[in-house]
Order: C-alpha cells, then structure tokens, then sequence
C-alpha cells in the first residue's frame, strides 16, 4: 500500500461514514473492512504492500 493508496483508503472510509446508517449492510462491512485495514497500517502491523485493496477504492 503506498502513501497515495493510503489516502484513497482515508477517503474512502471518510464517504462511507456519512452514508453508512446501518452497521450490517454491504457498505458498513466494507466501512469496519477498511477501518481495520487503515488501523494496522497506521499502528505499523502492516507493512506497505502487505495489505491489497480492491479496485472499488
């Protein structure tokens, strides 16, 4: 994951928090997904590239 990816990742979870309304549908799994997946980046458990993001960023 490079510095750009990381920022689509940000903007992405950004749009998905002001449409999400219920936590157990498509896009909240999709909203936890990428909230876990900038934590681990963000908290260094995860190096660049280890994680792979789809093509829907």
């Amino acid at each position: 994951m490079t510095h750009r990816d990381y920022n689509r990742l940000l903007s992405r979870i950004g749009r998905l928090e002001r449409t999400v309304h219920r936590p157990d549908s498509v896009e909240g799994l999709e909203l936890y997904t990428l909230k876990a997946a900038a934590i681990a980046v963000a908290e260094g458990y995860a190096k660049p590239g280890e994680i792979e993001m789809s093509d829907r960023l």
